[in-house]
């Protein structure tokens, strides 16, 4: 499993091997794909990502009791933690991993003691950081010296560099040259692009300190020759910025620059402390060596800010070694102050950025609940006019309605009073066009109260009645051809079952019939015009359709169309309509514990579609 995970170097690949072995619940695999996620991760220079996912893989370590695993993971979240310049994080994770390991692992697992040697060698690294050369040798020394028990070559050019980097530091030049061509045969013998890479960095950085800038810059051109054909881009910096130093030395002040704006795309990249302070370090030298002191000045409280950064976690190291150089009695009083002034400058950064935050936050909230009032207000005003153009535009409908059925009738009265003596013939044919007229009138003014009480809380009476609901709706379409016949609209029903008995309200059935029937009229073609009524039963359901084949509606239109008092804004339906309508359906629809639905587009009809249960809560009267 270990092979196939590592071999996966595609991340997305990775988080689906982890969702896979989620679904399989196989913790290990878990495990071990969150471990090489923050692996490749750390290699990229993602810290925050990387260690994310490691504490994903230490959760669920630590819940199975997996204490090699644990050791792991607790290694490579020391590695993260140490390049981001947490050191007092990195510790207490290789304090971790070694307890782990020497409480719980079998030394004589080649695997075991790898992990072991891989954390006292990262503590040494760390008392490398702090100057305490006697210490870090010592652990080196010992992490040498089983490396070299279990003839791993890389492990043996590791502590070899280490070494040689803590003589060079103590400025015992042939000491740290000895240990680095030690380190550099290793790496050559074990073919290690990336130990190659090093050791020419770690001759270039002798030849740095003893003034030899051409041979120094020609190591570094060889370490990043092989560093920059390795994954891990965190070594990539050491070689560059050294390279950017040597050419400081030397006056080269704009290959020194190149160097140093490469640096500083890598630090973006890789995010770590120590090297940004490095960085900044050398932009300060050169500006200082051009004799621009304002930049050298920005750039070095730049790189004393890093440091401060990277060293403020370790406080409590510091106060260890002022501990050990001072008498017994003064002791104490240090130790007791620099506690102190440890936890007051901690606890005034704290509350600096608390306060900050708390700031920032009210700023939001403040920013937010202006924009939001403002937002309601704009919301308010659209709302206020839109009512009153839907107000406006009803009783300009409603008006319209009323005024052709008005307007007949009265013309049709003063027809008959003008004419002295009209045959009965004619009085019959305009008293019928008359009551007509006074029924369609009468028909709104029923609409509008309808209307009024199914959106008021009185609402309507419902009086449910069982029996064949088929009859009655072919009872409502024989009153409605009439309108039809009159347009040369062809008006039929189709039925799936010849009877269906079941609990309706008739008045409302026919109310709702009736509106779509003369919506659909309205919208059909005066001649050639065919509205098709078809009924069915469907999972205990009465599923009623009206479909035309008048001038359809656009999507918008199908959105708002049950609305009360809506009006087509696009001019596609020039009929005259209150907008009560289909709406006051609708409210029926509804009353009845139905559902009601249009479908319809441009130039190709429209169909709409309820349903009402074949059972009713309440009792119903038969028939």
């Amino acid at each position: 499993m270990d092979s196939l995970i590592k071999a996966t170097e595609d991340t997305a690949a990775l988080l689906g091997l982890l969702d896979k072995y989620k679904a399989e619940n196989n913790i290990l695999g878990q495990e071990v794909t969150l471990r090489e996620l923050g692996s490749q991760n750390r290699l990229a220079g993602h810290f925050y990502t990387a260690i994310k996912y490691l504490y994903q893989a230490y959760e669920i370590a630590n819940d199975n009791n997996d204490t090699i695993e644990i050791s792991h993971i607790c290694n490579q979240l020391a590695v993260n933690f140490g390049r981001m310049g947490m050191l007092d994080q990195a510790t207490r994770y290789h304090l971790t991993a070694l307890h782990y390991i020497s409480s719980y692992s079998d030394f004589k697992n080649p695997n075991n003691y790898k992990q072991y040697l891989s954390a006292i060698n990262g503590i040494g690294k760390i008392y490398l950081l702090h100057n305490n050369y006697k210490a870090a040798d010592s652990v080196f020394h010992k992490s040498l010296a089983g490396e070299k028990k279990i003839n791993s070559r890389r492990g043996i050019a590791i502590n070899m560099s280490k070494l040689g980097q803590s003589k060079q530091k103590q400025g015992q030049i042939d000491s740290a040259l000895y240990y680095y061509k030690k380190s550099m045969d290793a790496n050559l013998q074990d073919h290690n692009t990336l130990g190659i890479g090093l050791s020419h960095s770690n001759y270039g950085s002798l030849y740095l300190q003893q003034g030899k800038y051409d041979k120094a810059i020609e190591e570094f051109k060889l370490a990043s020759d092989y560093l920059i054909k390795t994954t891990d881009t965190w070594y990539w910096l050491e070689p560059i910025l050294n390279l950017a130093k040597a050419y400081i030395a030397k006056g080269e002040f704009e290959a020194a620059k190149a160097q140093l704006d490469k640096a500083q795309k890598l630090t973006n990249e890789v995010h770590a402390m120590e090297y940004k302070a490095r960085l900044y370090e050398c932009f300060h030298d050169l500006y200082k060596k051009q004799g621009n002191y304002k930049e050298a000045l920005n750039n070095y409280t730049r790189s004393t800010m890093f440091r401060d950064s990277m060293h403020f976690c370790n406080e409590k190291d510091r106060i260890h070694i002022l501990y050990e150089n001072l008498d017994q009695t003064r002791k104490k009083q240090e130790l007791a102050k620099l506690a102190s002034d440890y936890k007051l400058e901690k606890s005034k950064r704290i509350y600096t950025a608390l306060g900050s935050a708390i700031i920032v936050l009210l700023l939001i909230i403040l920013l937010t609940i202006m924009i939001n009032l403002l937002k309601a207000r704009k919301q308010r005003n659209e709302l206020q006019k839109q009512l009153e153009l839907t107000r406006l535009n009803f009783f300009r409908n409603v008006t319209h309605e009323l005024r052709t059925p008005l307007t007949i009738v009265i013309g049709m009265s003063e027809d008959l009073m003008e004419n002295e003596k009209p045959s009965m013939s004619i009085i019959q044919k305009y008293l019928a066009r008359i009551n007509r007229q006074g029924k369609v009138m009468l028909e709104l003014v029923n609409q509008l109260m309808d209307f009024n009480k199914v959106t008021s809380e009185i609402g309507l009476k419902q009086n449910y009645r069982h029996g064949d609901v088929i009859a009655h709706i072919a009872g409502i379409l024989e009153d409605c051809e009439e309108l039809c016949h009159m347009k040369q609209i062809q008006l039929s029903l189709a039925r799936y079952e010849p009877e269906v008995n079941m609990d309706y309200e008739p008045d409302f059935i026919t109310k709702i019939l009736r509106n779509l029937i003369n919506n659909a009229c309205k919208f059909c073609p005066e001649e050639g015009g065919i509205i098709r009524v078809t009924t069915q039963v469907e999972n205990n359901n009465l599923l009623v359709r009206v479909k035309d084949n008048g001038i359809g509606m656009d999507e918008e239109a199908c959105k708002h169309v049950f609305e009360p008092y809506w009006q087509s804004k696009d001019g596609s339906q020039k009929k005259s309509s209150t907008g009560i309508g289909l709406a006051l359906a609708n409210r029926l629809v509804l009353a009845m514990n139905g559902t009601i639905s249009v479908e319809s587009a441009l130039g190709t009809g429209t169909t709409f579609s309820f349903t009402l249960p074949l059972k009713h809560k309440e009792k119903a009267k038969s028939n």
